[in-house]
């Protein structure tokens, strides 16, 4: 009887001390994945944290590339609306006929040929007109006619888009012309680099075809 329970006390100790061990090791184990999954927790959250911060200042990029879009914009819509005010009178312009400008302006104050064409002086504006299609296809307005700060602004919203520049030596004039939009802006000048004279609205390829 001794025997049997000196036996059942050793082999419960060793029981004891086996799942001690195994327990201690099971522990040793488990803390360094403990610590690497938190270790990922931690770089992910950082990871997170940049990509919204690079997300952020992407947006950030956007935001000014719509700003300057937006400052663009406004800068040609305030070009067109200027050279519309320029050229644009009582709803004349190119492609009208021209039995609408008689009946609009009346009589010019000198009408002729140039180049082939039909011109009709009203003072602040010369209207060209194609004979055989009796079209309105070039408008001209004296350079004093237009305030030196507007013009200053248009010729700066217009130098990038220069087609052609010379001496026209048929009139002995300098002459600049840009392409704006479906048209053409013709600029006539005394020498190069002086106010312009004449200012002209052109259909596209005019005087360049």
């Amino acid at each position: 009887m001794r025997r049997n329970i000196k036996w059942i006390i050793s082999a419960s100790a060793l029981f004891l001390f086996i799942s001690a061990y195994y327990s201690f090791s099971f522990a040793a184990e488990e803390t360094p994945n403990s610590q690497a999954n938190e270790n990922e927790k931690l770089d992910f959250l950082v990871d997170k944290k940049q990509v919204n911060s690079s997300n952020d200042k992407r947006m950030e990029v956007i935001t000014l590339s719509n700003s300057d879009n937006d400052d663009k914009a406004l800068e040609q819509n305030k070009s067109t609306t200027d050279f519309a005010s320029i050229f644009i009178e009582k709803e004349i312009g190119l492609g009208d006929v021209r039995k609408k400008l008689l009946d609009v302006f009346g009589e010019p104050l000198e009408e002729g040929m140039y180049e082939g064409g039909h011109f009709y002086d009203y003072g602040d504006k010369t209207y060209f007109v194609n004979p055989e299609t009796e079209q309105i296809n070039a408008i001209a307005v004296p350079g004093e006619k237009i305030p030196e700060n507007v013009w200053l602004e248009l010729e700066e919203s217009l130098k990038d888009s220069l087609k052609l520049e010379g001496m026209n030596e048929m009139d002995g004039l300098w002459m600049e012309i840009y392409d704006w939009k479906e048209y053409d802006i013709l600029v006539e000048r005394i020498e190069e680099g002086s106010s312009p004279i004449y200012i002209w609205l052109l259909e596209d390829s005019l005087f360049t075809e």
